[in-house]
């Protein structure tokens, strides 16, 4: 007899959606909420006040179309009527996510007194419904923002009665998306993305690097997060980590020669090197696109040590750096401007995601130093991988 899988729960596929938002530094804090219709009158959304991250069972409530709870314990968050008003307006709406990222609130402000942030000419406007083309526009609404839910849904019903409002913004908040039945959101998480000239300005100057701390035995519930960074550097230091933030001294940008954006952080560069006695330094960039992307990626996806500091500067670009020093699991989001000094022979893995896109800066001591030696372990597997995509 062949064994058949038991369907994966709506509250865990609706959790793994979550996390893969937050690695993105989208729900900061216990910021966002996350809903899935489960059927006629039913609505599996999380309670408030949860860590995104790390959401389990106990953390979601069913409510009906009122928004009285069914099952589950905790409260729901006043935005659940602003969820529940886009099922009674959507029959084909699934799943609905609020998500706070930076560049979203940052557009969401830029764009408020327009009323609108208008996408056109973009080939990924061919990834929602309905639309087989460039050659046209989609409007992202943008209301005002209110502690009153109820004058945010009178604002947002008309465009919410459009066939092509896939979401919204809320002027000083974040973003509201929602995706069909089949996708749990995915499709429109995906698609409602700034623009690359707004990023720019907006999303990759906020980036938010992240800590989470772990008890290897429970790669579901961190111990410990954050996202200050001199939290962040203060806790790794405990373990021999060294963690900095680097400001350039002129812009750079993916594309810029090796030699423009080593003179950008020439100080620093140099600071390092004599404190540490690198004898090479080189610039490496890796784009989504790279033809060798899943080889690069599964080099050092397993447990490992070096027999020389791993020491990498994210000029762009973000990756997934895993520590395990002792008993607890370190898992350390890097963004633009971060430093990251892994000593030699400390177990760790890094991720740099299914579409990599950073340009880094390393530094050696010598030329194999950071020959990987595995350890054979597969607790790698256990914990999460880098999946900004997936948000």
């Amino acid at each position: 007899m062949t064994a058949v899988n038991p369907p994966t729960p709506p509250w865990q596929r609706l959790a793994t959606q979550a996390a893969a938002v937050a690695r993105r530094g989208w729900t900061p804090a216990t910021a966002g909420n996350f809903s899935l219709r489960l059927g006629p009158g039913r609505i599996l959304i999380t309670a408030s006040g949860r860590d995104k991250g790390a959401l389990a069972e106990e953390d979601f409530l069913t409510v009906d179309e009122r928004g009285t709870v069914l099952a589950g314990r905790g409260r729901p968050s006043a935005e659940t009527a602003l969820h529940l008003q886009i099922y009674a307006l959507r029959p084909e709406a699934g799943a609905v996510l609020h998500t706070h990222s930076p560049a979203q609130t940052v557009a969401s402000r830029l764009y408020a007194e327009a009323g609108a942030l208008r996408f056109s000419g973009y080939e990924l406007l061919k990834g929602f419904a309905g639309i087989g083309t460039h050659e046209t526009e989609l409007e992202l609404p943008v209301v005002p923002n209110s502690q009153d839910m109820a004058e945010i849904a009178r604002r947002i019903a008309p465009a919410l009665a459009r066939e092509r409002c896939f979401g919204y913004l809320i002027a000083g908040h974040g973003l509201y998306a929602l995706g069909p039945r089949s996708g749990g959101g995915r499709e429109a998480s995906r698609g409602l993305r700034v623009p690359d000239p707004l990023r720019a300005r907006a999303e990759e100057a906020f980036a938010m690097s992240r800590l989470r701390v772990f008890a290897e035995e429970d790669p579901v519930r961190p111990l410990r997060v954050t996202d200050d960074g001199g939290e962040i550097a203060r806790q790794l230091a405990a373990i021999g980590v060294r963690f900095e933030r680097w400001t350039p001294r002129v812009p750079v940008a993916p594309g810029d020669p090796p030699e423009a954006v080593m003179a950008a952080y020439r100080e620093d560069i140099d600071r390092l090197v004599r404190e540490r006695g690198f004898r090479t330094v080189d610039v490496v960039s890796v784009h989504p696109e790279h033809p060798a992307r899943e080889e690069l990626r599964r080099k050092f996806l397993d447990e490992h040590y070096h027999r020389e500091d791993e020491v990498r500067f994210f000029v762009a670009g973000s990756g997934l750096f895993t520590l395990h020093p002792d008993h607890r699991v370190y898992e350390v989001l890097c963004e633009a401007g971060d430093l990251i000094a892994v000593p030699d022979r400390m177990r760790h893995w890094f991720d740099m995601g299914p579409r990599p896109s950073f340009v880094a800066i390393r530094f050696f001591t010598e030329p194999d130093g950071w020959v990987g030696h595995f350890t054979g372990s597969g607790i790698a597997a256990r914990f999460p991988r880098f999946e900004p995509e997936a948000a």
